[in-house]
């Protein structure tokens, strides 16, 4: 899977569609519309589009049973707001892993 980026030119597919809509109209205020087998954004014809911004993947901390950008999709950059800074927890296979709890992050 290829994370968008800005400039990035992508090819509408049926099978993409759902992944980039989002991404086109909610996060950078185009329209797009499938219909009879042909894509439109802004009313015009088109298979391609140019990403706008760069976007993140979100992963949880519960990889498992989080909802995240598996769940729902790409996080534009500009909806970023901080960084992290320490390491909270850290565990393997349930077994603590001190020398990593509540160390700065680099």
């Amino acid at each position: 899977m290829v994370i968008p980026f800005e400039g990035q030119e992508v090819t509408l597919t049926d099978q993409n569609f759902y992944i980039y809509k989002d991404l086109i109209e909610r996060y950078e205020d185009n329209s797009l519309e499938q219909r009879d087998g042909n894509f439109y954004i802004n009313g015009e014809e088109t298979n391609t589009y140019t990403v706008q911004q760069d976007y993140y993947f979100a992963m949880g901390d519960n990889r498992d049973n989080s909802e995240d950008s598996r769940f729902w999709g790409f996080v534009p950059k500009d909806h970023i707001i901080g960084k992290g800074f320490i390491v909270w927890y850290s565990h393997d296979k349930g077994v603590p892993r001190f020398n990593r709890v509540l160390k700065l992050i680099k």
